[in-house]
């Protein structure tokens, strides 16, 4: 009898920890964050992350957010296409390309508030290739966390000015 509260205990306790699948949403970004940008020709974006292995994106407190860089990459190439639709302006041209890649990202809580980190490759039809690595905070919650740090891989992929040399031509 004695021993059976502490088990119950423990087991109530237990069950609240544990790794919860994380399918990274669409942060909705203000209009005003990305700038119009001239574009020549149509414009395909395509995910080039073949990895989907799972990662663990956030683990605090027994509870671990998991998902893979494909599916991380394909949440920012839905973002990047509909801020490319959102704010590309679009005159005749060659058709262009841009492939991209996310190689890391993860949340840290850091005393009431997330930090979250992410790499991700930028493949150009041009040939040109490069990383690029955003930070992003928040008070929410790791969630919000992490697709915010999608958001800003986004926005800071149209203000690369390779980026935006590489469209308008």
């Amino acid at each position: 009898m004695y021993y059976r509260l502490p088990a119950l205990l423990l087991f109530a306790l237990l069950t609240g920890c544990g790794t919860i699948a994380f399918d990274p949403p669409v942060f909705e970004l203000a209009p005003s964050k990305i700038a119009d940008f001239p574009v020549r020709g149509t414009v395909t974006i395509e995910n080039a992350q073949p990895a989907t292995e799972p990662v663990i994106l956030h683990s605090q407190s027994g509870i671990r957010l998991q998902s893979n860089y494909h599916e991380v990459t394909k949440t920012m190439v839905t973002q990047a296409r509909f801020e490319l639709a959102r704010h590309g302006k679009v005159g005749s041209g060659s058709d262009k390309k841009i492939d991209l890649k996310v190689t890391h990202l993860e949340s840290r809580y850091i005393f009431f508030y997330w930090k979250g980190t992410m790499t991700f490759t930028v493949s150009l039809g041009d040939g040109q290739r490069f990383d690029m690595t955003v930070n992003h905070a928040t008070g929410a919650n790791a969630q919000q966390d992490l697709s915010g740090s999608i958001a800003d891989g986004v926005v800071a992929l149209y203000k690369d000015q390779r980026v935006l040399d590489y469209l308008a031509r």
